[in-house]
C-alpha cells in the first residue's frame, strides 16, 4: 500500500512537469493585441528595424523588434502592398512567439492606405501568421488580423491584432 501511495504521487509530480506541448495537447485560442512601434533603423529597405511595446493575451506585456523588407513594395495609388515584416515578441518571463508577413511566400499580408500624402499617414490591414515560439509557445501556430494607423515620417504605428494561436 505504501508502494502505491508513493507511485501515485510521483505520476502527480511527473504530470505537472511535463510541458504541456510535449503532451501533443495543442489548443486553439483567441489572441487579441495593442502595439505601439517606432522606427529606430531606415537605412536599409531591405532591413527597416523598428522596436515595439504591446499588451497581448497569453503574453501579457510584450517588448520585441520587428524587421520590415520595404525592397520589393510596390505602390499603386495611394496604396502600398508586397511588405514583408518578421516579428519577434517577448513576454515578461521570457518566452517567445515569432510572426511573419511575407506575400512573396504565400504567409500573410499588409496592405497600407496613404490618406495623407503630405504627412504619410494613412492606415494599415493584414494578417501575420504565427510560425512558432520558445518556452509553452514551442510549437506554437495561427494568426492575427491587424488594424491601426502609421505615420512614415515619425515611424510610428498604432495598431490592434486579433486572431488565433494554438499551442
Amino acid at each position: 500500500m505504501k508502494t502505491l501511495k508513493i507511485l501515485f504521487v510521483l505520476c502527480i509530480m511527473l504530470g505537472f512537469t511535463i510541458p504541456a506541448n510535449s503532451q501533443g495537447k495543442q489548443v486553439e485560442r483567441p489572441m487579441k493585441g495593442r502595439f505601439y512601434e517606432q522606427t529606430v533603423d531606415a537605412t536599409n529597405p531591405a532591413a527597416v528595424k523598428s522596436v515595439f511595446t504591446a499588451n497581448v493575451t497569453h503574453m501579457g506585456n510584450v517588448t520585441g523588434i520587428a524587421i520590415a523588407d520595404m525592397s520589393k513594395m510596390k505602390k499603386e495609388g495611394n496604396v502600398i502592398t508586397n511588405i514583408s515584416n518578421y516579428k519577434t515578441k517577448v513576454a515578461a518571463n521570457g518566452d517567445v512567439i515569432y510572426s511573419v508577413i511575407d506575400p512573396n511566400i504565400g504567409l500573410g499580408y499588409i496592405t497600407l492606405v496613404v490618406e495623407d500624402p503630405v504627412n504619410m499617414t494613412g492606415r494599415m490591414y493584414g494578417r501575420a501568421i504565427t510560425v512558432g515560439g520558445t518556452g509553452r509557445f514551442e510549437g506554437c501556430s495561427g494568426y492575427v488580423d491587424v488594424s491601426g494607423t502609421f505615420n512614415l515620417k515619425t515611424g510610428i504605428k498604432e495598431y490592434t491584432v486579433d486572431g488565433w494561436i494554438k499551442y
